[in-house]
């Protein structure tokens, strides 16, 4: 396994370079209905935030791509997709407002991870995006929003600590990571040393999740036994 932090603060940091137009056109002035006009679509703030976000990202890993990878379906692990050295880096883009509490982002679908994984040249890199809206004086015509950046982190996923982490509960299982404070990110960690210790984790949810499911079980076979008792 190669170490990529140089190209990966070479894409935050690229990243991070202000470009004219990107100004977002604020179409309506209403607590209760805002849209955001890129071209000819009108979208809501999140969904224009998040596309914006993704183009940023496209073009910054352009810059040091092989080759892109086209056709990402809006169902895959990944926003970004490239090849490098032999080696496909998948980014899984995640953003947070800076002045918003979130306490928890999902980072990715557990099953989709380990099978990306079943192929060592793949990588999974968390591209984490702090940023903030300004805002122009509002005007007759609306408002010019412009996206600020704050920071970027991109980090292989094996390298976030698990102090950071957590799994969910029901569901398709995701990983989650916890925002109360900036990630733990710790680079010496490997990557079969962090799948031992997600699969650990697994062990141990499903284990427990198999027991209250046998638990639900005998209690229903009870009930339908007493049922049929009464005849």
């Amino acid at each position: 396994m190669g170490d990529y932090t140089d190209l990966y603060q070479n894409i935050a940091a690229f990243m991070v370079k202000p470009e004219p137009g990107d100004e977002l056109y604020h179409r309506h002035d209403s607590r209760k209905y805002m849209e955001i006009e890129i071209g000819f679509r009108r979208l809501t703030p999140i969904a224009a935030i998040e596309e914006e976000l993704t183009r940023r990202l496209t073009k910054a890993c352009a810059e040091y791509a092989d080759k892109m990878k086209d056709g990402l379906s809006k169902t895959a692990l990944e926003d970004v997709g490239f090849y490098l050295d032999g080696k496909y880096f998948a980014l899984g883009l995640r953003t947070r407002r800076v002045t918003t509490k979130a306490s928890i982002m999902e980072v990715a679908e557990i099953d989709r991870l380990v099978r990306l994984y079943d192929t060592p040249s793949n990588y999974f890199v968390i591209a984490l995006v702090d940023y903030e809206l300004t805002y122009s004086t509002k005007q007759e015509w609306g408002r010019l929003f412009e996206i600020r950046i704050d920071d970027v982190t991109l980090t292989d996923v094996e390298h976030l600590d698990w102090h950071s982490l957590s799994l969910s509960e029901g569901g398709k299982g995701e990983l989650q990571l916890k925002l109360i404070s900036k990630p733990m990110i710790n680079p010496v960690n490997n990557r079969q040393s962090w799948l031992r210790e997600l699969y650990t984790r697994l062990v141990g949810y499903y284990d427990t999740e198999v027991k209250k499911s046998i638990k639900k079980l005998e209690q229903a076979q009870r009930r339908l036994a007493e049922l049929e008792s009464r005849g």
